[in-house]
């Protein structure tokens, strides 16, 4: 064996330490909580209008809640198929309303003090890009907008990103995630939208045997 082959054959075995490693890290968890996700819609209330921007934000939060909670459902809907325990959401949020916690700013926040204020041993978030549709946006604003905006409201419309990330307690590192791109309105109430978006999760999902 020349010392190319013996370069590659370390390069393939280091490698493969640190991937069974990661998992091992991954499954070492006993209990995780889901955070409240951070969705995002097309903001572009009228300079000066705060009620409409304050109604805009209000939604965005519900509807993260929303998401959440179905994603409890759908993790949690088989649990002899888990392989860690997962803290009610309404547990979870108690905890972080008590602490004052902005559930808009989760995804930004450190992970691992998240963890250690919920009492876990990994945290999972994510986000939903959502933006109205036009005809939402019309009446909201009564129709006053441009055909540019229309059209750039109507070409966003049509792929929706859905993102999931699992952070490890300990360190607060992303040691996992799961995205996808949803076609249409997202809807957290439909069942059959979900059933399929949270089918092709839990293929994935470390935590399932």
């Amino acid at each position: 064996m020349n010392a190319k082959h013996r370069f590659l054959l370390t390069a393939i075995l280091l490698l493969g330490a640190i991937s069974l490693k990661a998992q091992e890290t991954s499954y070492d968890h006993k209990i995780i909580a889901i955070l409240p996700f951070r969705t995002t819609s097309f903001q572009a209330a009228p300079k000066g209008n705060d009620s409409l921007m304050q109604q805009l934000i209000s939604e965005e939060e519900a509807l993260g809640i929303e998401v959440q909670e179905a994603f409890y459902d759908a993790v949690t809907e088989d649990k002899e198929r888990l392989l860690v325990d997962v803290q009610p959401w309404q547990q979870t949020d108690s905890i972080l309303k008590q602490a004052g916690v902005d559930f808009r700013k989760i995804n930004y926040m450190d992970k691992q003090v998240l963890a250690k204020l919920l009492k876990v041993d990994a945290v999972l978030t994510g986000q939903l890009n959502k933006v109205l549709r036009p005809s939402q946006y019309f009446a909201m604003v009564g129709g006053m907008v441009g055909a540019e905006t229309a059209a750039a409201v109507n070409a966003s419309e049509k792929r929706k990103s859905f993102a999931v990330f699992l952070y490890d307690g300990e360190t607060g590192d992303a040691i996992w995630n799961f995205e996808r791109n949803i076609e249409g309105s997202y809807n957290s109430r439909d069942k059959k939208q979900n059933a399929r978006l949270f089918k092709s999760f839990i293929k994935k999902f470390p935590y399932t045997r």
